[in-house]
């Protein structure tokens, strides 16, 4: 960054690189990086450690035009080595990682400020979720009705079951009572055929 007298670092669009953003804070460099929400009501929000952020173009251009201060750039620059020196120095990685090692670790101590900044933001990211949560309580509902749905196609399908094994029987019997009507039709033929060959042999003697 000095090399290269760098006033302002613009991070990477849409999203910046955390092992970058550290570099730049180590520098002292002030530190713009884009956000994918917007950030606040403010013409030049900032992020949750101070950092200027922007998410429309008026944001990021009142940032650029406050900077060409440079007073204000400067104390933009000051926060970024703060930034670094309190949250992302080694001695404070090394604090925090044994810390945790030994089971004592801690969040740091939040400033009110940063505080209202996010509980704002998770206020805004809320009411932009409320809407998306609609066709999920339809589906749920939809989801409760189903076992009283089911219960009912249940009912219908074992009344078409009933009805339809009861007609099964009811074809059953007539096909049964058609059967022994033949038997008794053809038992009654031949009876007759019985009956009628003699009585046409004894014709057919007498003609000759």
């Amino acid at each position: 960054m000095w090399d290269e007298r760098c006033d302002v670092f613009l991070a990477s669009f849409p999203v910046d690189g955390a092992r970058t953003k550290v570099e730049v804070l180590a520098s002292g460099t002030p530190y713009l990086r884009h956000w994918r929400r917007p950030g606040g009501q403010s013409a030049a929000p900032m992020d949750d450690e101070g950092l200027a952020g922007w998410h429309t173009w008026e944001d990021l251009t009142a940032h650029l035009h406050a900077m060409e201060d440079r007073a204000r750039l400067d104390a933009h620059g000051a926060h970024a080595r703060r930034c670094y020196d309190e949250r992302h120095a080694p001695s404070v990685f090394a604090r925090h990682v044994d810390d945790i090692v030994r089971g004592v670790a801690r969040m740091p101590p939040d400033d009110p400020r940063t505080m209202l900044a996010s509980a704002s933001r998770l206020l805004t990211a809320i009411r932009r979720g409320l809407p998306d949560l609609e066709p999920v309580q339809t589906r749920l509902a939809a989801l409760e009705a189903l076992p009283a749905q089911l219960d009912a196609i249940r009912d219908v399908l074992d009344d078409v079951t009933a009805q339809a094994t009861a007609a099964a029987r009811r074809a059953a019997d007539v096909e049964a009572t058609a059967a022994e009507r033949r038997d008794a039709q053809h038992v009654e033929l031949m009876r007759l055929e019985g009956e009628v060959a003699p009585l046409a042999e004894a014709r057919a003697r007498s003609n000759a």
